[in-house]
């Protein structure tokens, strides 16, 4: 038998006064505040005194939005790092969110770079300390297809089935490989002959950039932003590049395991050494998250 109204908002009443006591309690941990603020969020908790969870936060506790969800973030990160509380969590906020770019698409590399970054530091790894390390690591996997042979390699066959359920069409792959037979079913395409940075981008747009020019195509898609209907990036899941900030995604998918992509020139296995991500522009991004949902953890970007 389902409760009346009255009553349930009667439990989620108390849930919320159970959720405030663990943030009034001194803030005792980063982890046990973040998973409090993002249950508040989540369930609209927040609605029987205020309209808007950021309003929420500013007036009850007097904490800036940006600082609400660096809190739960960090400890949606520190989850991802140890799901049972068997391994160490990250010490602070700061700590968890230098690892989010890896916890969320792989955490058994986060875990071994928190844990290479607590032997560095003597057991008291800081934000810059582990920052370092993440990007060590991330610059050690990128670096095999950062220096391929080839610049060119073929978006993986499940991601371009995924992109044909966001997408009624896909109007424009400005970055195609110059094979007759293009990998992305596109009605126009533009190989690295055509230069696709040189031509106005219009409808639905899906692209696989280059890694050599992965800004390059940052910078085109923020100038092209408001004459195209959406857009799809494919990208290397590395959150601290300029052109990851670059890009007005509102949506990011962070694929779990790595993709296996296959050089243009040939069948060889080309399973990506680092994290890839997808990057979504536009309006309509239900249709996103439904259909990339089952290949990676999908996130509201905030900017």
């Amino acid at each position: 038998m389902s409760l009346p109204a009255t009553a349930l908002e009667g439990v989620e009443r108390e849930r919320l006064a159970t959720l405030e006591a663990t943030i009034e309690r001194g803030i005792r941990t980063f982890v046990e505040v973040g998973s409090a603020l993002g249950e508040i969020r989540d369930a609209r908790f927040y609605r029987f005194t205020h309209g808007t969870f950021e309003d929420y936060v500013s007036d009850r506790w007097e904490m800036s939005r940006s600082k609400a969800y660096r809190l739960i973030e960090g400890a949606e990160v520190a989850r991802l790092m140890s799901p049972n509380g068997d391994t160490p969590r990250p010490a602070t906020e700061a700590v968890a969110r230098e690892l989010a770019s890896l916890a969320y698409s792989d955490p058994d590399a986060a875990r071994e770079a928190y844990s290479a970054a607590v032997e560095a530091s003597g057991g008291r790894p800081t934000a810059a300390i582990v920052r370092e390390v993440v990007t060590a690591k991330r610059e050690s996997r990128i670096a095999p297809l950062m220096t391929s042979k080839t610049d060119e390699w073929k978006t993986p066959r499940e991601v371009i089935e995924r992109i044909l359920r966001a997408f009624p069409v896909i109007d424009l792959d400005p970055c195609a490989e110059q094979a007759a037979v293009k990998n992305v079913p596109a009605k126009r395409h533009l190989t690295i002959a055509d230069d696709g940075l040189e031509y106005g981008w219009r409808g639905r747009v899906f692209a696989n950039p280059p890694y050599s020019r992965v800004q390059d195509f940052a910078d085109k898609v923020a100038m092209e932003a408001e004459n195209i209907d959406e857009a799809i990036i494919l990208v290397p899941a590395r959150t601290e590049t300029k052109w990851w900030r670059t890009i007005p995604a509102t949506h990011v998918c962070f694929f779990h395991g790595r993709l296996k992509f296959v050089p243009e020139s040939g069948d060889a296995d080309g399973a990506a050494t680092f994290p890839s991500a997808a990057l979504y522009v536009g309006k309509t991004w239900l249709r996103f998250v439904d259909a990339f949902s089952d290949l990676g953890y999908v996130y509201e970007r905030i900017r």
